[in-house]
């Protein structure tokens, strides 16, 4: 199973990507991080990422997200990244 988790804060956004079964400790396949000021969505941070070879299939995500969520839209402190809980173009998963 892989497990993409998800910080996104107003300065950086940081991407892990994890594989893991059930009741075992996770390996960590994949990590970046991205300034948050140079994208304009989440989605772009996300196709960037998500063109490495060590993402497949993407069984679980998990975000975290620095800012308030009014009327389903998150928007990031500091800067203009949103994030909603409908994506706006769709994942490869």
């Amino acid at each position: 199973m892989q497990i993409l988790a998800d910080d996104i804060g107003g300065t950086n956004t940081r991407l892990a990507l994890y594989q893991g079964s059930t009741g075992v400790q996770l390996d960590l396949l994949l990590a970046e991080t991205y300034p948050s000021q140079s994208y304009d969505s989440i989605e772009a941070v996300l196709q960037g990422f998500l063109t490495h070879p060590s993402a497949r299939v993407i069984d679980r995500v998990c975000f975290g997200i620095a800012g308030p969520v009014i009327d389903q839209v998150c928007e990031t402190t500091n800067t203009v990244l949103l994030a909603s809980t409908v994506m706006a173009s769709p994942l490869p998963w």
